[in-house]
C-alpha cells in the first residue's frame, strides 16, 4: 500500500476520502444503469488479481498500434526483428497483428 503523508500534495484526510467515496457510491446507483442503456459499457471485477483484471480490461480496448521503425542497415533491420519477436512474445493471450509497411510498398 502507499503510504501518503499530511505534507504530500495529494494527501486527502481519511474522513473526506470516505465521504467523496460514499458519493461516488451513491451516484453509481443512477449512473451505471445510464451507462449501460447508453454506451458500450463493459464492468471489470477488481476484487481479483492485476494480472486477471489488466487481462479482462484488455478484451474491452481499443488496439494499440507500435510502429517500429525499419533502417537501411543490416544491424537496424535485425534489431527491428528482434523489437517485433519480443512484440509478439510479450502479446500473450492478446491478438497482434503484424502489418509490414515493405510488403505493402512491393503490393502497391
Amino acid at each position: 500500500m502507499i503510504k501518503h503523508g499530511e505534507k504530500e500534495p495529494g494527501y486527502i484526510p481519511s474522513s473526506i476520502l470516505s465521504q467523496k467515496i460514499k458519493k461516488y457510491n451513491d451516484a453509481c446507483v443512477e449512473l451505471i444503469p445510464l451507462l449501460r442503456q447508453i454506451t458500450e459499457m463493459h464492468e471489470i471485477n477488481t476484487e481479483t488479481t492485476f494480472k486477471t483484471s489488466f487481462k479482462e480490461m484488455c478484451k474491452h480496448v481499443e488496439p494499440t498500434i507500435v510502429h517500429v521503425r525499419s533502417g537501411a542497415g543490416e544491424m537496424s533491420k535485425a534489431a527491428r526483428q528482434e523489437i517485433i519477436a519480443q512484440i509478439e512474445a510479450a502479446s500473450g493471450p492478446f491478438k497482434y497483428t503484424k502489418l509490414d509497411i515493405e510488403e505493402l510498398k512491393v503490393s502497391e
